[in-house]
């Protein structure tokens, strides 16, 4: 039953992370709080070694991610939204969220630019349309979803 919560709650919070991006290019720091609530929920369900794994993760994206923004090549939304969605993967599938989210990222940043290309930002209130900025919540949220869907049907 934990388990369905906290699928229904990280589907909410990935599509909020969608929405938000697109629309104001901003991650809001409630829905990184409601991942980690989510996750306190989850850790109940798992061995004291899984979740010293899934935090360690967690730190080691954090970290990898904030030398990103550092360069100013991510957002502080967009670094917190993954170190927070580490949490949810087991270390034995990370490789498949890494090529997930890869290929998210280039097929939404080939979504992208074709939507503002045939949109245009005359008088549109998105956010994503009047920058040049990627913005990363959509791959995120998209892979976060897609890793929910494979680990669903593969039964992990």
């Amino acid at each position: 039953m934990m388990a369905w919560i906290v699928s229904l709650g990280l589907i909410a919070v990935l599509a909020a992370v969608i929405y938000f991006d697109l629309r104001h290019m901003r991650i809001p720091n409630q829905l990184s709080l409601i991942l980690i609530v989510l996750f306190a929920g989850l850790a109940l369900t798992l061995p004291m070694s899984e979740i010293a794994v899934r935090l360690a993760q967690s730190m080691v994206v954090f970290v990898f991610c904030f030398t990103f923004f550092a360069l100013r090549l991510m957002g502080g939304g967009d670094v917190k939204i993954l170190a927070c969605l580490a949490l949810f993967v087991p270390l034995s599938h990370a490789s498949e969220i890494m090529l997930g989210f890869s290929a998210g990222l280039m097929g939404c940043t080939l979504l992208i630019v074709l939507a503002r290309k045939v949109l245009r930002s005359d008088g549109s209130d998105w956010a994503f349309l009047k920058t040049a900025k990627m913005p990363m919540g959509v791959p995120i949220g998209m892979s976060g979803i897609g890793m929910l869907g494979w680990s669903m049907l593969s039964g992990v």
